[in-house]
């Protein structure tokens, strides 16, 4: 039986598992992240300069080319989705900084 939060948050009304987080500097060249197991949605903040990512990338150059952004201080929800296993990510600046929680819904 599923379990229920106890008002409807981010338009999910059941309850979230955390699965950890990750702070990663990314930098300019990019990273390619691998998605915990068991893992659906995520949080991701950045500090330092611009990020820009492409879920289930597979290089950081993908990431580049994409259309995901967050500015510098900004923070993104990914929404539960059924195939979330990598993250593509570069930095706009050598000091970005990625800080990704992953979640269950």
């Amino acid at each position: 039986m599923p379990k229920y939060a106890p008002a409807n948050v981010f338009g999910n009304p059941y309850l979230q598992s955390y699965n950890g987080g990750t702070r990663i500097t990314v930098g300019t060249d990019g990273t390619v992240i691998n998605v915990p197991k068991n893992t659906n949605a995520a949080i991701l903040s950045v500090s330092g300069a611009a990020l820009y990512y492409k879920i289930n990338g597979t290089t950081a150059l993908e990431a580049d080319n994409s259309c995901g952004a967050i500015p510098n201080g900004g923070v993104h929800v990914l929404p539960p989705m059924d195939n979330l296993e990598t993250l593509a990510l570069v930095g706009s600046g050598t000091a970005t900084v990625a800080y990704i929680q992953y979640f269950w819904v």
